[in-house]
């Protein structure tokens, strides 16, 4: 079987080198605009990760209650509620952070986009 290739356009076709009439509308310098874009790329990662840490603490909570409500369930439950409740307040504080951040980068996609395609 052929193995399939992806044609990359070159970095003068993808915005790679921003200068001038290119750079983000939002006034920032074009290394400005990266550091925004790589501070969106770690609360998107942060994100998903407290996610997982929510779902994998309501999973524990649900299995331990099912098996037994002896003492050591009953404080480990409220642990893991209090780990699922810390988890949500930083998700919306990482979720701001976010929205800031995308707000400053302005309506500039290209920079996100180059941005992900050097991760």
């Amino acid at each position: 079987m052929a193995k399939k290739t992806r044609n990359t356009p070159k970095a003068s076709q993808t915005g790679a080198h921003l200068s001038g009439a290119d750079a983000p509308r939002a006034g920032l310098t074009e290394e400005e605009a990266y550091r925004v874009s790589g501070v969106i790329h770690t609360c998107q990662r942060v994100l998903h990760g407290l996610t997982g840490v929510m779902i994998g603490a309501f999973v524990l909570v649900v299995l331990f209650t099912s098996l037994s409500t002896g003492t050591f369930v009953q404080v480990t439950g409220r642990a893991l509620y209090f780990l699922i409740l810390a988890s949500a307040v930083t998700s919306l504080g990482t979720w701001i952070v976010r929205i800031r951040m995308e707000k400053r980068l302005g309506n500039e996609t290209r920079v996100m986009a180059d941005m992900l395609r050097r991760v």
